[in-house]
C-alpha cells in the first residue's frame, strides 16, 4: 500500500517517516496507520480514521544506574 505520513514523526512496524513522506508498506501496516489517522492511502481505497490524542501523564521515578567497567 502506498501511503503518505500525516504525523510529524512516525516510527512503527520497522518504518520511520515524517509528515509528507510517501512510501510503500505492507497492506496490513498501511491499513492500521490509516485507521489510526497517522497516514493516508494514496489510492483512496482505505479511509483515513480520526487521529485521537489522549491527555496522558507519565509518572517516572528518578532512576540511577551504575556499573563498573571490567578490563580483561
Amino acid at each position: 500500500m502506498k501511503v503518505e505520513i500525516l504525523e510529524q514523526r512516525l516510527s512503527s512496524d520497522g518504518f520511520v517517516g515524517e509528515i509528507g513522506d510517501r512510501f510503500t508498506v505492507p497492506d496490513d501496516v498501511g491499513a492500521s496507520w490509516c485507521k489510526h489517522g497517522w497516514a493516508k492511502d494514496l489510492t483512496g481505497d482505505v479511509e483515513t480514521g480520526e487521529r485521537k490524542v489522549i491527555n496522558a501523564k507519565l509518572d517516572i521515578d528518578n532512576i540511577s544506574q551504575s556499573a563498573k567497567s571490567e578490563v580483561k
